[in-house]
């Protein structure tokens, strides 16, 4: 029997498999539950993508949106204001808001998954603290 723990390498790949799209939806599904290991790697996963994705679209000249060197709003257009074509400080303060958020969320999974592999950790250094206080006691304690 194989070694059926499982490591977050193995699950990317097998999301890495599946795509972004399957994830969302077996995500949304609860597929993985909703607050356990697989869900939170799940949505690091999905964090990642669409890190990945934005980055390579921002590199790729094609796909950057283009830019009129005009402000719309003519004349008394004021682009702090949010109406040109310009996006407001309401925009960007709730874009900054939800990037924190998100920020957050993800930090607190991957605190859930380090928690939980400190326990596994600290519970084998346990076994194995009490298997060598089993083997001194046969060795050095026996019956005569």
């Amino acid at each position: 029997m194989g070694n059926q723990a499982l490591t977050p390498e193995r699950f990317f790949a097998e999301l890495d498999k599946l795509g972004a799209v399957v994830v969302r939806q077996r995500l949304a599904a609860g597929a993985w539950g909703k607050s356990g290991q697989k869900a939170k790697l799940a949505r690091l996963w999905l964090a990642d993508h669409d890190r990945r994705s934005a980055a390579k679209q921002g590199s790729d000249p094609s796909r950057r949106p283009v830019r009129s060197t005009t402000i719309v709003g003519g004349e008394g257009s004021d682009p702090f204001r949010g109406d040109g074509p310009f996006p407001g400080p309401q925009d960007a303060a709730r874009r900054t808001a939800a990037a924190a958020e998100e920020s957050a969320d993800l930090a607190e999974a991957a605190h859930a998954i380090a928690r939980d592999a400190n326990f596994r950790a600290a519970l084998a250094l346990a076994i194995a603290a009490a298997s060598l206080l089993v083997h001194l006691m046969v060795a050095f304690v026996r019956p005569t």
